[in-house]
């Protein structure tokens, strides 16, 4: 009898267990998927505000282009020469480049 009692309180907690495990499952999945939604939603938001910054990034670049080119066209017609005007801008831009690297070496020291 003892064994039987056993037996039926090991079958109860097998029962209780395959319950609770199934309410568990119940209670995360809808949770699991709330948080993929969300995940998902942010996603797309950050991709949107990446997409939309290297939109500005590339429109201000193409300005920037053109203003230089616009710039040095000027520069050359004072100047009186084209390769002049444009060889002006290059220089300084170079100029600059050779600033830039010369401060991050001390910057990294």
């Amino acid at each position: 009898m003892a064994l039987f009692m056993k037996s039926r309180i090991i079958d109860n907690t097998s029962t209780h267990l395959d319950k609770l495990a199934e309410a568990t499952k119940e209670y995360v999945e809808p949770h699991v998927r709330s948080y993929q939604a969300s995940g998902l939603k942010q996603l797309a938001s950050t991709g949107s505000v990446f997409l939309t910054l290297a939109g500005w990034v590339l429109l201000l670049f193409v300005s920037f282009a053109f203003a230089n080119v616009a710039f040095a066209v000027v520069a050359s017609h004072y100047l009186g020469s084209i390769a002049v005007g444009f060889g002006l801008f290059g220089a300084f831009y170079l100029l600059l480049g050779v600033c830039f690297i010369v401060m991050q070496k001390k910057v990294q020291q």
